[in-house]
């Protein structure tokens, strides 16, 4: 039997290394959802907005912000006084931590909600940025009486359609940039290459770096080095579970669900990496061609897993969501699959005002 006195379940390693910072800031979120908005920023410091948004007194080309729910506004830097303050929540923990000033946190994924922020833009980009998932964390009151409703428009266009949409969006007066892209690939279409799930067991790190460098150097060839390959890891399709005491010491590894049991394989852990490659029309075609298969299988070593399910495998775990855990089956299925060759889109930003 298992004794299990600590469970730890994380959806990558690095999430371990964060829990203490998360762990902290729980009890003020937890604050923050018990109490009303507003008396949350009634007790919020004063900063001065000037100096936040210009930099060594130049005037950016834009200032813009995000109230909530209430949607963008357009600032008049000119009226602004270098007296006003705004309530600002001020540095976070973990800005504290690596010295940064502020490190903006935006609401994202299907959850998305509407927070606080506030864009300097200059040149086209976003120069200063201060943002708060948390609407309780910014009170951007004093800034509404010299700010203009706006509508921010992000957009996305391929390379060829850019340079004309772009010079529409500059000849209008009622519209202004917010961002543009920083750089283009040199090539116009982009393929998406799913590989099934790979895993190492303990003291593998060369061959996860072997299976990398052997499909970039296979795709590389395939383009005559005329394209871009880039390997994106996905350690989030499994769990990774930690147990500080068993009857076999501590244990750290994946999780795997084989039948009606979760196991967790003791040093092993397992990606499916997702494979994007920037090339032209007429070279992505030859990407059908190679057979990834073989550069694949040191990381799909049968033998390795059947001796770590039954050699170095912990049973009777209770981790979840059990969703996130792969099946035994999901880690034997081996199909490799490629997208159609899409065009590569850019994303740009603007304001629409009434």
């Amino acid at each position: 039997m298992i004794t299990k006195r600590a469970l730890l379940v994380v959806a990558a390693p690095i999430a371990a290394a964060a829990l203490g910072y998360f762990a902290i800031l729980l009890p003020v979120s937890q604050w923050l959802r018990g109490h009303d908005i507003e008396e949350a920023m009634a007790q919020l410091p004063s900063r001065l907005i000037a100096p936040m948004i210009l930099a060594e007194e130049t005037t950016p080309d834009l200032v813009v912000f995000q109230d909530g729910d209430d949607g963008w506004f357009e600032l008049d830097v000119s009226a602004l006084s270098p007296e006003l303050e705004i309530g600002f929540y001020g540095p976070r923990l973990f800005d504290a931590m690596i010295g940064n000033d502020h490190l903006p946190l935006y609401c994202g994924g299907e959850r998305a909600q509407a927070g606080k922020i506030i864009w300097a833009v200059s040149d086209r980009q976003i120069a200063r940025d201060y943002a708060f998932c948390n609407p309780g964390r910014m009170d951007l009151a004093a800034l509404r009486p010299l700010a203009a409703p706006v509508e921010m428009i992000t957009s996305d266009f391929n390379r060829a359609e850019l340079d004309a949409v772009g010079a529409e969006i500059s000849s209008d007066p009622d519209r202004a940039w917010v961002s543009w892209p920083q750089s283009f690939s040199p090539q116009t279409h982009r393929r998406i290459l799913s590989l099934p799930m790979l895993w190492f067991a303990p003291d593998s790190d060369r061959s996860r770096l072997d299976v990398q460098f052997r499909v970039e150097e296979a795709l590389l060839e395939a383009l005559d080095q005329d394209g871009t390959v880039t390997f994106n890891r996905r350690p989030n399709t499994q769990m990774v579970v930690s147990i500080d005491q068993t009857d076999q010491g501590p244990v750290s590894g994946m999780a795997v669900r084989q039948g009606d049991d979760l196991v967790v394989l003791n040093g092993f852990w397992a990606e499916a990496p997702l494979v994007s490659v920037d090339c032209m029309p007429d070279r992505c075609g030859r990407l059908d061609q190679v057979d990834l298969a073989p550069l694949i299988a040191p990381g799909r070593d049968m033998v390795a897993l059947e001796n770590g399910l039954r050699d170095g495998a912990v049973s009777e775990v209770e981790i979840g969501p059990a969703s996130n855990v792969p099946s035994l089956e999901a880690l034997r299925q081996d199909r490799i699959s490629w997208t159609s060759a899409t065009p590569i889109t850019y994303q740009i930003r603007y304001i629409q005002r009434p």
